[in-house]
């Protein structure tokens, strides 16, 4: 074979190659980051990856990505009504989205939407206009999906629906009262939290609803997240809350994570003061952990989310730091297990985090 015939049949076989290499065939690697103006996390399951929802408020478009380790695998874009508030996956594995106002959709009513994990056959199951179309909570508890919403400006109603009845949904269990915007349900305990009180300039408060039984939370000024600790048996449940909010954030609000337990030979609520980070003016969202017979508490504000360990005298462990002024910085735990944790936070940009434990 002379030397033109064996260079021609090499560049045959090099175009093939490159060809082949560089066909749309190719599955292109999976991002570790993903833009978005809204990003909702709804927590693994059993035998279910844990999603993450990133909305586009000019497109409406709706994007649900898989999660594998610290990478996130598109999986369905689909236009919907409006912006995205909460997301839960339900017992039968369908997603129950909440859906309200935002930038471009102001005058969108609150939708429940219920759909395939692919975001597929979706169905609206309950509807209501409202002058703030704002969702504070969904969970899916029991036999029921609890509901936090706006009706009004001022005014809050809490209630529930049954999941597994056709749509569209009538809400039970209804209570209303002023800017009761933090809500945690753990049936037969209630708490809740408010950032103002009912008078115009009071300060906030917290509760906890058992039974009848109802008990104040002493805390200081208004309060803009709570969580219930499981209570192992306990009567009483400890509560944490983002408490020390005020009107005036930039100066007088405080960031202050407080643990409240019951004292039974008092009969009442004790509070004890864990962290007040300096950098922020609130805590706006509590995920409290059980591992290794130890409580680990992940809570995060207007620009940043702590790690804190009961074992470590409550040490402030930073995890991540927003740096965009221009977004509501937001996050979700996706998974958890013997050795780390999963968070996914959003700062316009879709971030995963895995933290040891």
């Amino acid at each position: 074979m002379n030397n033109f015939k064996l260079q021609f049949i090499l560049t045959i076989l090099l175009g093939l190659f490159v060809g082949t290499a560089s066909s749309e065939d190719t599955p292109a690697p999976a991002p570790t980051e993903v833009k978005a103006d809204v990003m909702l996390g709804i927590k693994a399951g059993p035998s279910s990856p844990a999603l993450v929802l990133g909305y586009n408020n000019t497109s409406r478009e709706l994007s649900v990505y898989d999660v594998s380790g610290d990478k996130l695998t598109h999986k369905a874009t689909q236009v919907i009504p409006g912006p995205p508030h909460q997301a839960i996956r339900l017992s039968d594995g369908k997603l129950l989205l909440a859906l309200g106002y935002g930038r471009g959709a102001l005058e969108e009513p609150i939708r429940l939407m219920k759909m395939n994990a692919d975001l597929s056959d979706s169905e609206e199951m309950f509807s209501l206009a409202s002058p703030r179309s704002q969702i504070n909570y969904l969970r899916e508890i029991g036999d029921k999906v609890w509901i936090s919403y706006f009706d009004s400006k001022y005014f809050t109603v809490r209630g529930s629906f049954r999941p597994r009845d056709s749509a569209p949904w009538t809400l039970q269990d209804q209570q209303r009262e002023r800017l009761a915007t933090t809500l945690e349900v753990m049936p037969p305990f209630y708490a809740i939290g408010r950032p103002y009180g009912d008078q115009i300039g009071a300060d906030g408060d917290a509760r906890v609803e058992i039974g009848k039984e109802v008990f104040t939370l002493p805390t200081l000024r208004g309060v803009s997240s709570i969580a219930l600790l499981p209570p192992g048996g306990r009567k009483y449940p400890k509560v944490l809350a983002g408490d020390g909010w005020h009107q005036n954030y930039g100066k007088i609000a405080k960031a202050r994570l407080t643990l409240f337990t019951f004292d039974t030979q008092k009969k009442a609520y004790q509070s004890e003061v864990l962290d007040t980070d300096p950098e922020q003016f609130q805590i706006s969202k509590i995920i409290p952990l059980l591992h290794d017979r130890k409580l680990l508490v992940i809570a995060g504000g207007n620009k940043a989310v702590n790690l804190y360990d009961s074992t470590k005298k409550w040490k402030r462990e930073r995890i991540f730091t927003n740096t965009n002024e221009n977004v509501v910085f937001d996050f979700d735990l996706l998974s958890k297990d013997d050795a780390s944790v999963t968070l996914v936070l959003f700062d316009g940009t879709i971030h995963l985090k895995q933290i040891p434990l």
